[in-house]
């Protein structure tokens, strides 16, 4: 049978999402940056590296609440928080997107608003809400509606509480030009809901009606990615295009160190808040070059970093692709400018819940461009993240001959948990 169809008359860009949060400075090396056409970066004043940001044409989302208190609202004292922002807007000029706070409903990083809810009435929200208004409206004094605000990046995708910071932005007159959300704790199993969720977020607020004054013109993911999940190349490539699909415009993998310290993510969350050790020590920060671990300790690439390379070199010539299994994500993209042959990803997911799959996909490609045999090559991605890939090798070779139309039916091995199968297709 045919489990993984992809239709390459049907075009469908997608905007590039490979971007980290943090990691990228003047040591990280250029071919890593510009080869996986490094799109959007997330900073702060620790992580801020403009000359790098510039070569590689990225417009950095600058973290304003990084380097406030973590234990003394801002409520506090209304006129110097409005003099740290100030201050901010007018050193950044509109060189940054302004992300306003960062997880303010996690009292893990501020414990002043413990206990935020989308209740009526609920005063941590309601100082929250004030906070970003002030925020806002200084940002706005100092640079006028040129300047972009990002916000609320909430921890996850609670929808009421995302509701009610759209209520308030379209109450109070607020422009706010990216919705920013994040998705750390979201496993394999749950994108499909991920995915009708930013879809909703899309429809209501960037396309539709209700709150066009608010002037939402992208969905931005500042943080993706869970401890352990973010180093499995299958597990990447599927919420990317879960991203994609969602109507994402940007997206930024979070930080925890080598996703191969933890035994699950659980124990990264854990080591994250200081309650846990990982399995050997771990040395992160957000001024190591490494590109939240898409780099090892050397520069060199681990294997996700080549899954990313083959996402992004696709990206702007993607094409339908669907799969009837459950855990194999399809990425399918045609030859363009970009990309010199026809392209399908298959990438593993969830694998752990499906253990028992079968020992090959059947394969179909439809519409192919060009004339002629088809060459098709499979080059392996392992599900390694302990070790680095100096390149993907190709371990499968074959010459089919199309049908009439450009048709071409295969059989290609099932790829092992979590990892990604990158087939080239040349005519």
């Amino acid at each position: 049978g045919v489990e993984v169809t992809a239709e390459f008359s049907q075009l469908t860009p997608a905007p590039v999402l490979t971007g980290v949060l943090h990691g990228v400075t003047d040591q990280t090396p250029f071919h890593a940056i510009a080869d996986i056409k490094l799109a959007s970066a997330r900073a702060n004043f620790n992580s801020y590296f403009p000359e790098v940001f510039d070569i590689h044409g990225i417009l950095p989302v600058y973290v304003v609440s990084d380097g406030l208190s973590n234990s003394v609202s801002p409520a506090a004292d209304w006129e110097a928080y409005e003099e740290w922002v100030r201050n901010i807007a007018t050193e950044r000029g509109t060189s940054v997107i302004y992300d306003i706070w960062n997880e303010p409903d996690q009292p893990f990083f501020y414990s002043f608003w413990a206990g935020m809810s989308a209740e009526e009435g609920n005063p941590q929200l309601a100082e929250f809400l004030e906070s970003f208004k002030r925020a806002h409206d200084v940002i706005r004094d100092v640079l006028g509606d040129e300047a972009l605000i990002s916000g609320p990046s909430f921890g996850g995708l609670d929808e009421p509480l995302l509701r009610r910071f759209m209520d308030y932005s379209l109450a109070e007159g607020l422009t706010v030009q990216v919705l920013s959300v994040h998705l750390i704790y979201n496993t394999d199993s749950t994108f499909g809901e991920v995915e009708h969720q930013l879809s909703t977020l899309h429809r209501d607020y960037v396309t539709g009606p209700d709150y066009a004054a608010v002037g939402v013109e992208e969905i931005h993911v500042n943080e993706y990615g869970a401890p352990k999940q973010y180093g499995r190349p299958g597990s990447m490539l599927a919420l990317l295009r879960v991203m994609e699909r969602g109507g994402v415009q940007e997206a930024m993998r979070a930080i925890w160190g080598p996703s191969a310290a933890f035994a699950d993510d659980l124990q990264g969350y854990l080591f994250f808040a200081g309650l846990a050790e990982p399995l050997f020590p771990v040395v992160s920060s957000q001024t190591d070059g490494k590109m939240t671990d898409l780099l090892n300790e050397d520069f060199e690439p681990r294997p996700t970093w080549w899954a990313y390379k083959y996402y992004a070199e696709g990206a702007e010539s993607r094409v339908s692709a669907n799969s009837t299994l459950d855990y194999i994500m399809p990425l399918a993209s045609r030859t363009s400018e970009e990309l010199g042959y026809n392209q399908l990803l298959l990438a593993a997911y969830d694998s752990d819940n499906f253990p028992d799959r079968p020992a090959r996909i059947g394969v179909q490609l439809n519409d192919l461009p060009g004339n002629g045999m088809a060459t098709i090559r499979l080059f392996r991605v392992p599900y390694n993240d302990a070790i680095a890939l100096e390149e993907p090798v190709a371990s499968y070779e074959c010459t089919l001959s199309p049908q009439q139309g450009g048709s071409v039916t295969l059989s290609v091995e099932m790829p092992g948990d979590y990892e990604v199968f990158a087939l080239t297709i040349e005519r």
